[in-house]
């Protein structure tokens, strides 16, 4: 009967220690509380490689330049009308418009990326779209950054343009 007590209070005793001990833990609030500018909305990331892309985006800097020369040089080519290229440190984002009936084979797009690496041997991957959304939205972009635009305003919208439309990029 004796060590029945002891062993009551002795659990009594710890649940009290414990139950202060974390009444004095530091209060944590849930995520979508807080007030961060540069919080991210939150995506859900559905496999380990998606993670791994994410963090590989991360140290990327806020640099962006449109390159008309590049652009330039691809829409010269027969089976292009008009191409738009924005550089994001050592890539490439080439828009591209294609006359009516000519489709973005993976041999146009490998010859699109011989070009720009041709113009700039510096830049280590090229994604090519002819979505009609991604070209609009690519022009605007070019236009607010030749205009003057900060970078810093246009960035999150851009690399959420650009995950979504390579989702296999990073």
């Amino acid at each position: 009967m004796r060590s029945v007590k002891r062993w009551a209070l002795g659990a009594l005793s710890a649940a009290l220690v414990l139950g202060f001990a974390a009444g004095c833990a530091t209060q944590q609030r849930p995520e979508e509380t807080r007030n961060d500018a540069l919080q991210r909305p939150a995506r859900p990331l559905t496999n380990p490689e998606a993670v791994r892309r994410d963090a590989a985006r991360q140290p990327m800097t806020q640099q962006m330049r449109v390159a008309d020369k590049i652009a330039d040089a691809i829409a010269d080519m027969k089976r292009v009308d008009t191409a738009t290229v924005i550089l994001t440190d050592r890539t490439a984002y080439v828009a591209v418009m294609l006359p009516s009936g000519v489709r973005l084979t993976s041999g146009l797009e490998k010859e699109i990326v011989r070009k720009v690496r041709a113009k700039d041997a510096s830049i280590r991957r090229v994604y090519v779209s002819a979505n009609p959304d991604f070209v609009k939205r690519m022009g605007d972009f070019a236009r607010d950054i030749r205009r003057g635009r900060p970078v810093a305003g246009l960035w999150d919208s851009f690399m959420d343009m650009v995950r979504r439309t390579f989702p296999h990029a990073g």
